[in-house]
């Protein structure tokens, strides 16, 4: 199943990938979002985790897993 929900820290780990942030007591995912850019914010885009994406990249040196989209209103 492919989910994609807005990047938020959590208590909780979302998806099999994410790591538990000691320091920060919450869940992360293992990469970091890319920066929007300016025209990307302007235009109401975001950044959302793709687990399964991840996944079919392999997690050894994955920079996969984020999906661009228009942030729904």
């Amino acid at each position: 199943m492919q989910e994609n929900i807005p990047f938020l820290h959590s208590n909780t780990q979302l998806y099999p990938s994410w790591i538990y942030v000691i320091p920060f007591e919450c869940w992360a995912p293992p990469v970091a979002a890319p920066e929007l850019t300016q025209e990307q914010k302007e235009q109401n885009y975001e950044y959302v985790w793709n687990e399964d994406l991840y996944q079919q990249n392999g997690a050894m040196g994955n920079v996969m897993g984020w999906i661009l989209t228009k942030k729904s209103q």
